[in-house]
């Protein structure tokens, strides 16, 4: 065999092996290849609306969203998408974004209108990004919000960092660290600015109790010019129930089912930049059943006092450290009239609460009566000398 005939050869070998491998290829897909995966719709609250191949429907928790899919909330309406790899976008009232791209090692998702909350897991060779009609933001491991409010767009980013690139020509990448925000424009780094400090709730022991009124309200920050509360069934504030703006720090909290909410608080500044939040854990007590009043014995010492529905009622009363009522520092059953006074105890704050007793236990926990007490310490007697007394 000589030389020529040898190099036709492998020639001949070489393009018979990158056939047979072109269509071995064809038939078993690359295992690098990445495959489409589907964002899933979670903990929708109000109207929300899926767009998908011209047909919408209404979003009750569950539903695919695929590339092309279009996500609309109203009014009061709140929606989580969860995507494969764990980051999630928080889409709240008002608000439409479309899903772009969703595979394994890339996401894409547009801001169309309104604002995306995005918590982004870090993930190696992975990008993550939010279009709008102004750039691209990419990220790999962070939490940031953006807005496009029609007039122009926003990025708050709180934790993390985000490189953003503008549409404009000639525009250079800006990274955006956490405490900052920035607007979405050809000079988007001239524009970068410090974020608002996060409020701070006024509470007790960690625990805001939101009574009464309802009433809940943080320390003002400096250059705020208006706060936004919201409140979740949880922690990462991935189920959110309520939202509102305000001019001062002080939120009326609407009708709630007795139980614990995350409250989150964020102060904006004049021109809208959404600052850091501040969280608290706050206790909606159960509404009164009874008007409920701390009263003032004969003796000096302290009254748990209500008002009958009738007169032959019998009622509960428990008193306790916390507002959980887990840690009881008395209970007495079979009350009757209209008040307990209280034994001596050490002075702190108090939680207590009554109802009216069926069969020799409580009626339904929906008809407690909860309210709170300060002991304070029996005031001292001023010391008289001889001389004051007349005594010698």
């Amino acid at each position: 065999m000589n030389r020529g005939t040898l190099i036709a050869l492998l020639i001949a070998v070489s393009s018979a092996s990158a056939g047979a491998q072109s269509s071995v290829s064809e038939r078993v897909p690359a295992k690098t290849a990445d495959k489409t995966s589907a964002g899933i719709v979670l903990n929708v609250v109000g109207s929300v609306e899926l767009v998908h191949e011209g047909r919408i429907d209404r979003v009750n928790g569950g539903e695919r969203m695929l590339p092309g899919d279009v996500l609309s909330t109203g009014a009061s309406a709140f929606a989580m998408l969860r995507f494969e790899d764990g980051s999630r976008a928080l889409v709240p009232s008002d608000s439409r974004v479309q899903l772009l791209v969703s595979q394994r090692r890339h996401m894409r998702l547009k801001l169309l209108a309104g604002r995306v909350e995005s918590r982004v897991t870090p993930v190696v060779q992975r990008a993550y990004e939010i279009e709008t009609r102004r750039g691209v933001l990419g990220v790999r491991g962070t939490h940031f919000v953006v807005c496009d409010d029609g007039d122009r767009i926003t990025l708050d980013v709180m934790q993390g960092a985000v490189s953003a690139l503008t549409t404009a020509p000639a525009a250079q990448p800006a990274l955006v660290l956490g405490g900052f925000g920035a607007t979405l424009t050809a000079e988007l780094s001239a524009e970068t600015r410090a974020l608002l400090s996060a409020p701070v709730f006024e509470e007790r022991d960690g625990v805001l109790v939101a009574r009464g009124s309802r009433r809940v309200t943080a320390q003002p920050v400096f250059n705020a010019s208006a706060y936004q509360l919201q409140v979740a069934s949880d922690d990462g504030f991935e189920h959110l129930l309520w939202e509102v703006k305000a001019l001062a720090p002080t939120f009326t909290l609407p009708h709630l089912p007795a139980g614990f909410y995350h409250l989150r608080m964020a102060a904006l500044d004049v021109d809208g930049f959404e600052g850091l939040p501040g969280q608290t854990l706050a206790f909606v007590p159960r509404d009164s059943t009874l008007t409920s009043r701390v009263d003032a014995a004969a003796d000096g010492r302290q009254v748990l006092a209500w008002e009958p529905r009738q007169a032959d009622r019998r009622y509960v009363v428990e008193l306790a450290r916390d507002p959980q009522f887990n840690s009881l520092v008395t209970r007495r059953a079979g009350v009757n009239g209209n008040g307990l006074v209280l034994p001596d105890l050490p002075p702190r704050h108090y939680w207590w609460r009554v109802a009216e007793e069926q069969g020799g236990v409580a009626s339904a926990l929906i008809d407690w009566t909860i309210n709170e007490v300060d002991i304070v310490a029996p005031a001292k007697q001023p010391h008289r000398s001889p001389a004051a007394t007349g005594k010698r």
